[in-house]
């Protein structure tokens, strides 16, 4: 006679989650077999169609579990098909995600993936170098170094370029200081603004050497000098309770700066007009030298420059 008293019957209704999600131990690995075996049998895989960060994720390991099958050459379009409906999210993950994103077009073989992720690449370089190191083949290597060095050629073209731009004289000369004053200083602040916009910002100085000194004990008022130097010195009397009871906390880690993009400056160049070295940057700049400022030497200056606005041109900033 059967024994049913060691079975229970559930009152709960069935679960509609995945089941893979409920019984497997390794549900991404199920998802990428069972997509890997969906597209062998020519049926839609199962991929996300709404997060591209979950479908990059779950892309990049069903191409690795296709690599390992040497199927990648049916794999990689269905891939390629499914990112590409994902439009202009595509590639904006792709600008945010250069390496990543070259890795996958490269096993996907995605020309359009692995093409825009290159350029990307290519144009943050060395960002990415740490990211790709040993984990890309070497003729792909090899083809980055290879076209960086060539984008840094151009590039130094165009600077040489940029800063021999000048202005001439109604002879034909070359603008100085002592043929005419005006036009070159135009020149000269346009080729500072393109230096100062062309050349990564120099690392910042550490001060705590002079902090360090002027908190050192047994120092009076007779060697105050590295004390003056001190931000704490200029506070008023009410502020310096509060920033001594903060420098006593440990210090916040400040965000870091945003890395360096020489081609915001090109594209600014490329933009004209008022993009750079607007009217009042211009018009600060006379200032400096009470002299030289006057509307009419400001006008003339904008229109030497370039930046009359209205004559679209002519000038050192529209060259």
């Amino acid at each position: 006679m059967a024994n049913y008293s060691a079975l229970q019957v559930s009152s709960k209704q069935p679960s509609t989650s995945h089941p893979s999600q409920e019984n497997d131990p390794y549900p991404d690995l199920v998802l990428s077999y069972s997509n890997l075996f969906r597209i062998f049998y020519n049926h839609p895989p199962s991929l996300d169609t709404v997060n591209i960060a979950n479908a990059y994720v779950e892309c990049k390991q069903l191409l690795h579990l296709a690599d390992l099958y040497d199927a990648l050459s049916v794999i990689g379009p269905r891939i390629d098909h499914h990112l590409l409906r994902f439009h202009s999210r595509l590639w904006k993950q792709i600008a945010k995600y250069p390496p990543s994103y070259l890795k996958l077009g490269f096993l996907a073989r995605s020309k359009a993936i692995y093409s825009e992720a290159l350029i990307h690449v290519i144009g943050q370089w060395p960002a990415g170098a740490p990211q790709l190191r040993g984990q890309v083949s070497q003729a792909l290597w090899e083809l980055i170094e290879d076209k960086v060095a060539e984008l840094q050629d151009v590039t130094a073209r165009v600077e040489a370029r940029l800063f021999r731009l000048t202005l001439t004289t109604p002879r034909g000369d070359r603008v100085g200081p002592h043929s005419a004053w005006l036009d070159w200083l135009a020149v000269s602040l346009f080729r500072h603004w393109i230096l100062e916009n062309l050349t990564p910002p120099p690392a910042p100085i550490l001060k705590s050497s002079m902090t360090t000194t002027a908190a050192q004990p047994g120092r009076g008022p007779s060697s105050s000098s590295t004390t003056r130097i001190s931000s704490r010195s200029i506070l008023p009397h009410r502020h310096r309770t509060s920033s001594s009871s903060r420098s006593a906390a440990a210090p916040t880690p400040s965000a870091p700066p945003p890395p360096f993009n020489i081609s915001n400056t090109y594209a600014l160049l490329a933009a004209g007009g008022t993009a750079y070295l607007p009217h009042a940057e211009i018009k600060a700049f006379l200032k400096l030298h009470p002299d030289t400022y006057s509307r009419e030497n400001l006008r003339r200056f904008e229109r030497r420059g370039g930046m009359g606005r209205g004559d679209g041109g002519g000038g050192i900033w529209f060259a």
